[in-house]
């Protein structure tokens, strides 16, 4: 499967979203912020790691990890 452009998650509804490649760019509004798309979780609960939020952090990696691994446990 091909990553695409940047895709704004708020466009789509919960069934599109669950569609989504883990790691494709995703943004919350047309020019908000960008996040790598972890997953949802069987809740319904969409796993994003914003940029900003994660940046510089101590284990930043191993903390998307996880949230992908949440995303495939549930």
């Amino acid at each position: 499967m091909k990553y695409t452009k940047t895709v704004d998650v708020w466009e789509l509804n919960d069934q599109e979203r669950s569609k989504l490649q883990v790691g494709q760019w995703v943004s919350a509004g047309k020019n908000g912020n960008k996040g790598v798309w972890c997953g949802m979780t069987s809740n319904g609960i969409a796993l994003v790691t914003w940029l900003g939020n994660i940046s510089g952090r101590a284990h930043s990696h191993s903390t998307t990890k996880r949230l992908i691994a949440n995303a495939k446990s549930n």
